[in-house]
């Protein structure tokens, strides 16, 4: 477990309520009511310490102490909270707000899981794919709930909870994009930014677009370009390419001043397919996502598609700051 963070503590009030080795805390406010909790558990005589707050992603610990088998045993905790206290209607007003960014961590995973394990979708004998059963509900309750604790933002900037459900609903009715690169291999000649590693190269295939938000299913690269190689395994007729590059320039991501894609059946011939101008970078601070269908028109085998995405040579005169460079981000790569 992580240890106790002081700035979180300092800044929670806990609740005088504990339950089952559970003590529950409010919701923080900061300037704009975003969402911060700790949870204090007893075991054993030792006291530990669960701390998340709005100073971080809810995905960038995927691998720790946000795991998604801890974060089910987190959420068991809080079912235990709820049942104690289900006669007491202030207690478990508390308990709900407490579990919001238990809840608000649990659903962004879901995007970054997408198709897989912990994510939004399921496939079923058939193949076709589906939203998992209940989570559309889930949703529902959570924005229900944020609403009912006066959550006006739920991150740095980010969007009101109608506009969240909005962005879900948008999710359920896009469905699952195929792809025939799920099981395929990308090397890369250029490093990706190690701020934002994302699922490393295997983000740029492994089905999950990024959806509006930088932090995670982009991936990122700090003043150099894209140059990924898919390696399907074996030569295959394909017929469409997709792929979507992040246009934000509050952090300072660009699209790309072109994009060239070329194939190849044995990895050393390679044949242009297209080279692609961007739109231009004009000034502005909204988040769109410029996404690329193409047509493949050659009709012989391919095993290897090169996609080349030039980076800016330099920040536009508009969003200009020392120290920093132009980052273009690539979520997905569809090959079908």
């Amino acid at each position: 477990m992580p240890p106790k963070s002081p700035k979180i503590f300092e800044l929670l009030e806990l609740v005088p309520l504990k339950i089952f080795g559970i003590m529950a805390g409010r919701i923080v406010n900061f300037a704009v009511n975003k969402l911060g909790f700790v949870l204090v558990m007893d075991v054993g005589g030792d006291r530990y310490f669960l701390c998340w707050n709005n100073d971080g992603s809810p995905i960038s610990e995927w691998k720790s102490y946000l795991a998604p088998e801890l974060l089910d045993q987190y959420s068991t905790l809080f079912d235990k909270a709820e049942a104690a206290v289900e006669s007491n209607a202030a207690f478990s007003d508390r308990v709900m707000r407490a579990r919001l960014p238990l809840e608000y961590t649990v659903l962004q995973q879901a995007r970054f899981y997408g198709i897989e394990k912990y994510g939004i979708f399921v496939k079923d004998r058939s193949g076709e794919w589906s939203v998992k059963p209940n989570l559309p509900e889930k949703v529902k309750r959570f924005v229900t709930n944020c609403k009912k604790a006066g959550v006006t933002e739920m991150s740095e900037g980010g969007i009101d909870p109608d506009k969240y459900q909005a962005e879900w609903d948008a999710i359920f009715k896009a469905g699952v994009t195929p792809t025939k690169a799920l099981d395929a291999t990308v090397t890369l000649q250029y490093p990706f930014s190690e701020d934002y590693p994302a699922k490393g190269n295997r983000t740029l295939i492994d089905g999950n677009p990024g959806y509006n938000d930088f932090s995670y299913n982009w991936l990122c690269f700090y003043g150099v370009p894209m140059i990924a190689t898919i390696d399907l395994g074996k030569a295959e007729k394909i017929n469409k390419l997709k792929m979507h590059f992040l246009d934000d320039p509050r952090h300072w991501i660009f699209l790309p001043a072109e994009v060239k894609v070329e194939v190849s059946a044995d990895g050393v011939k390679y044949y242009p397919i297209t080279t692609l101008a961007t739109p231009p970078n004009v000034e502005h601070y909204d988040v769109s996502i410029w996404k690329v269908d193409m047509a493949i028109k050659d009709d012989g085998q391919v095993r290897f598609i090169k996609v080349t995405a030039n980076n800016l040579t330099a920040l536009p005169d508009w969003r200009t700051r020392d120290n920093k460079k132009p980052m273009i981000a690539c979520d997905e790569i569809y090959v079908q």
